[in-house]
């Protein structure tokens, strides 16, 4: 049960570090170190451990403990168990696990179930972070990586680089950093079938991003530049920010906002009623897409603001916009 230091040294090495508040060292980072065969597996076991990866692509199991991991340089494999764990992937491209489930999302039987919200961290290169169970934090860094968030109520920060974020269950906090990001919402899961009522934010930063809500009432923010948001099933608030944005109620009732630049408001029969709070006529566009025409369209006045019906379903609401201004100039056709 004592406070241990292993040092793993030259070559590929396996190190244990028992019961105790452990630190282990795979390798040595001088010039003479062989690279190509410096590949380490590292096992804190209980206690709150220090491992580090050293410079190949090694292998390190946090175990049970509050755990701070580093991968060092090299493609490297991460997992921190159970506890509250810290996790920096480094250089390389890394995968780090939040807990003990795996890429398909099953419970490793070799490990124990995570009891802790975790910080994972990719650093340098193109890294796969999963924060699985628990409230997790998790931050690509520089160049292009991909995080699932996982179970219950996780914060995703993608960073430098093209990041592809998942929040997966729970209510998610997810911003895309610089970079043309791709970000997901809540999905169902395994005891999360039929609608949700997670509540996402999905922030897209800089950079030309593309925004998918998916599942719950869900705030969607492109940020700069030209973004894509899909609001997904329930009733969600889109801002598509600075750029020429594409903004698609998609189903539900939703609060949208172009911000600035030339955007496009997408609308269709039987997807719900839309509030559009700053249409810009001449400057913005209603796009009408799965067949509906503007033949089939009545526009209301409503006070100083427009209703846009087909049949009896009324499908947005343009807040401060004459009717007299909307004519077919006003729309555009999605085939």
């Amino acid at each position: 049960q004592n406070d241990d230091l292993i040092f793993g040294d030259h070559g590929n090495d396996t190190l244990y570090g028992d019961s105790g508040n452990d630190t282990l060292i795979g390798s040595p980072t001088d010039a003479w170190v062989n690279e190509a065969q410096d590949i380490d597996v590292l096992y804190g076991y209980t206690g709150d451990d220090l491992l580090q990866g050293g410079i190949g692509n090694d292998t390190v199991y946090g175990g049970p403990g509050h755990d701070f991991v580093l991968g060092g340089q090299g493609d490297d494999l991460l997992r921190g168990e159970l506890g509250k764990d810290t996790i920096y992937g480094d250089q390389g491209n890394d995968t780090l696990f939040g807990d003990n489930l795996n890429i398909d999302g099953e419970t490793d039987p070799l490990s124990n179930d995570g009891d802790g919200p975790d910080l994972l961290w990719g650093g340098a290169g193109n890294d796969l972070i999963y924060g699985n169970r628990n409230n997790d934090t998790l931050i690509g860094g520089e160049q292009n990586d991909t995080a699932y968030g996982g179970e219950q109520d996780d914060m995703l920060y993608g960073d430098a680089g093209n990041d592809l974020l998942f929040g997966d269950q729970g209510t998610d906090i997810l911003c895309g950093g610089d970079g043309d990001d791709t970000l997901y919402g809540s999905v169902g899961g395994k005891n999360n079938l039929g609608n949700s009522s997670d509540r996402d934010q999905l922030s897209g930063g800089a950079g030309n991003d593309l925004i998918l809500a998916n599942q719950g009432e869900n705030i969607l923010c492109g940020g700069d530049d030209n973004d894509t948001l899909y609001s997904g099933q329930q009733n969600d608030t889109l801002g598509g920010g600075a750029g020429d944005d594409w903004l698609f109620g998609d189903l539900g009732d939703d609060l949208i906002s172009g911000g600035t630049g030339s955007d496009r408001f997408v609308m269709a029969a039987d997807t719900g009623f839309d509030q559009i709070i700053d249409f810009q006529v001449g400057q913005d566009i209603l796009i009408l897409s799965q067949g509906l025409t503007f033949n089939q369209l009545t526009i209301i006045p409503e006070g100083t603001s427009t209703l846009i019906r087909v049949g009896d379903q009324s499908l947005a609401r343009l807040a401060g916009v004459q009717a007299d201004l909307i004519t077919s100039n006003t729309f555009g056709i999605l085939s």
